[in-house]
């Protein structure tokens, strides 16, 4: 079983630079491999192999300023979209599909493309990947690689593909990674809360007498709304993997009602007329309910987001306490490695975040 990662890329001009041209060259060097697919289905009728395109292209010039494997990496996704062309078309023809699929378009002029390096081209060197660029980018430049940080919290021996993403503007690289067997673990009535927001990236509260709030980025909306996605779509990949339910549910009113009081809480659009909350936040990070008690206004928020469902789930919430919302310890997003991650490791079935 194969997992990945992606991570954002900040580092040095000159490797952003790098970062750039390669991703550049790929994305021409897509369109001349759509080109001639295109003219031999067109005049010939025919649909190329990968060796077939490699050989063809092999001495061309976007060809030659790309490392060799990540070139054929690169033609070789193009003969994959003319393969599911090929399949929808023959679809098509039996009539079981309702539209005239078209073949593979261009890429936009000027544009970018993803760059894929097999494992076996990436070296690690002094804690850093060492991406080589190819003979022909070392005669025109004199220059044969770059670097990159290794993630701390993958192991080298485990990746087997490193993709260069360009996407809004940045650079990321992805991890292709092998991931161990791994076996479902017990059924059990742990609960975790997991409550997204922009000054604390996600509060957590479970149901076991624990609490931790992720401090990650930037506070900007903007940067803030693409790692909380993706967390949210790995997330349930790995509750699918080991067995864990990933429940997500609306989060109306769970900033405003108080947990420790049990107010109820309304579905989005059925608040009802004389509701009112026996607590409030009394300022940013400070929720005090009805009898003075002050707690973490983000951890009320993730312990409501669980009493959202715990009525026909039946969640044991007593240990979800004052002292469990009061102080939750806070962690930093680079400070997650993977010894941390293995000494804090803990079932939780099932897991409970908001939409």
């Amino acid at each position: 079983m194969y997992g990945c990662q992606q991570h954002l890329i900040k580092d040095s001009p000159e490797v952003m630079g790098f970062l750039e041209y390669i991703c550049s060259e790929a994305n021409k060097l897509t369109n001349c491999g759509i080109y001639y697919c295109r003219q031999m289905l067109f005049k010939a009728g025919k649909f190329l192999t990968r060796g077939e395109l490699d050989k063809e292209l092999k001495s061309n010039i976007h060809f030659k300023a790309m490392r060799s494997a990540c070139a054929q990496q690169t033609l070789h996704s193009v003969i994959e979209s003319f393969d599911s062309y090929k399949e929808l078309l023959k679809l098509y023809k039996e009539e079981k599909l309702h539209f005239h699929p078209k073949p593979p378009n261009y890429r936009k002029k000027g544009g970018m493309a993803v760059v894929s390096y097999p494992s076996r081209w990436v070296k690690l060197v002094d804690n850093h990947l060492k991406f080589t660029l190819g003979n022909q980018v070392k005669a025109w430049f004199g220059i044969d690689h770059f670097l990159l940080h290794k993630p701390s919290n993958l192991e080298f021996e485990t990746i087997k593909e490193y993709r260069i993403l360009p996407r809004n503007g940045c650079f990321y690289i992805e991890f292709v990674y092998k991931q161990p067997e791994v076996k479902p673990i017990k059924a059990n009535n742990n609960v975790l809360g997991i409550d997204p927001g922009l000054n604390n990236w996600i509060t957590v509260v479970s149901n076991t007498g624990k609490s931790f709030i992720i401090d990650g980025k930037k506070n900007n909306q903007k940067f803030v709304q693409i790692p909380t996605a993706k967390l949210k779509e790995r997330l349930a990949q790995l509750c699918q993997q080991y067995g864990i339910n990933f429940i997500e549910t609306e989060e109306s009113y769970t900033s405003k009602a108080s947990f420790l009081d049990d107010d109820f809480l309304p579905k989005y659009g059925e608040k009802p007329e004389r509701w009112k909350a026996s607590g409030k936040r009394i300022k940013r990070g400070l929720y005090c309910s009805s009898n003075g008690s002050l707690i973490n206004a983000d951890c009320n928020g993730s312990a409501n987001i669980i009493r959202k469902v715990s009525a026909q789930l039946g969640f044991d919430l007593t240990k979800a306490c004052r002292a469990v919302l009061t102080l939750p310890n806070r962690y930093f997003l680079d400070s997650l490695s993977q010894k941390y991650r293995k000494r804090y490791e803990c079932g939780f079935n099932p897991l409970v975040t908001s939409a």
